[in-house]
C-alpha cells in the first residue's frame, strides 16, 4: 500500500513515532554508508559518536518536515516531542540501546535543537564551518538552513573521526560529498513524500 501510495504520488501520512523510526533507518543507512566510504577502521567510541550525531541530525530533519506541514506551533512542538520521546524508548531491531542513548541526554538535545533547528551553533562549530566554507564551496551568507544542517552535521562528524581539513583534506572532501548526497537524497527522496500525521 505505501509503495502504491508513492507509486501514485500520493502524500504517506506517518505518526510521530513512526516519523521517528524512519530517520532512525535512514540515518542507520547513511553511516553505514560513511563507514564503508572513508576507508578508515573507526573505534568502537568513534563509530558511536558519529551514528549518534547522524540520529540526531536526521531527527532534526524530520523536525523540519513536520515545521513545513504544521503551521501551529503547538501541534508542532507536540509533534516533534512525540518524536523525540518514541526514540527514547525506542526498542527495535538491534541498535536499540544506542538510539535511546544518542537522545537520552537534555543538554545535549537542547543544543541539537539550537544548531540544527535553530541555526545557532558554538564557537567551535561555527568557526569550523566557516575554515572549511571555501574548502567546501559554501556562501555561508546565501546558504539554507538544510545546507548548513549539512554542514554542521560534517563538521561534527569528521571531528568525531578526527579528519580535519589541512591533514586529511581528501578524505574531508569525499566525506562531504557522501554526507551532503545522503541528506539530500534523504529529504527529496523520502521525507518530501511524508505528511506528519498530527
Amino acid at each position: 500500500m505505501g509503495f502504491l501510495d508513492s507509486f501514485l504520488g500520493r502524500k504517506i501520512r506517518l505518526g510521530p513515532a513512526a516519523m521517528a523510526h524512519l530517520a532512525m533507518r535512514i540515518s542507520g543507512h547513511h553511516f553505514l554508508s560513511l563507514y564503508r566510504h572513508m576507508g578508515e577502521t573507526f573505534s568502537d567510541q568513534q563509530s558511536a559518536d558519529v551514528a549518534c550525531e547522524l540520529m540526531r541530525a536526521y531527527f532534526s530533519l524530520a523536525c523540519l518536515r513536520a515545521g513545513d506541514r504544521i503551521q501551529d506551533s503547538r501541534s508542532l512542538v507536540r509533534f516533534c516531542d512525540a518524536m523525540l520521546t518514541a526514540l527514547r524508548n525506542y526498542s527495535e531491531g538491534e541498535g536499540w540501546e544506542m538510539v535511546r542513548a544518542a537522545f537520552a541526554d537534555e543538554g545535549t538535545m537542547a543544543y541539537c535543537h539550537e544548531l540544527y533547528l535553530q541555526g545557532r551553533p558554538s564557537e567551535e562549530d561555527l568557526l569550523a564551518v566557516r575554515d572549511c566554507s571555501r574548502l567546501l564551496s559554501l556562501d555561508l551568507e546565501k546558504a539554507t538552513s538544510f545546507l548548513m544542517l549539512c554542514a554542521y552535521a560534517h563538521v561534527r562528524t569528521m571531528r568525531y573521526l578526527q579528519v580535519g581539513k589541512f591533514s586529511h583534506g581528501f578524505e574531508f572532501i569525499k566525506a562531504w560529498m557522501l554526507n551532503s548526497e545522503s541528506f539530500i537524497a534523504a529529504f527529496k527522496e523520502t521525507f518530501s513524500k511524508m505528511e506528519p500525521a498530527s
